[in-house]
């Protein structure tokens, strides 16, 4: 996916979030872009983009360790070393607390 959202070099990950129903890689391309890359299951499962997997660009980082991205449905994703906090576009609140 990082190839063809125009990744330069390897991505590298910044950070990993394992909860209760996701897996969450930020990683960083040599360009020093951030990507978003999620499986609503687990690392171990299938992956289908667009079904359970999901991969954004445009990630920024907030200055203290956690990173942010706005999905192209308007959908907000906050990403941390302790949780994940998903805004809706609806405006409905889904926060997944870090696990292991």
């Amino acid at each position: 996916m990082g190839r063809q959202a125009g990744a330069q070099g390897v991505l590298r990950i910044q950070l990993l979030l394992r909860t209760k129903s996701s897996a969450v890689w930020i990683c960083e391309d040599e360009g020093g872009r951030y990507y978003y890359h999620a499986n609503k299951v687990s690392a171990d499962d299938e992956w289908t983009e667009g079904v359970t997997a999901l991969f954004l660009t445009g990630v920024q980082p907030d200055g203290s360790g956690g990173y942010a991205v706005i999905a192209a449905d308007g959908t907000a994703f906050t990403i941390t070393k302790q949780r994940l906090v998903i805004v809706h576009r609806d405006g409905r609140k889904e926060v997944q607390e870090a696990v292991g």
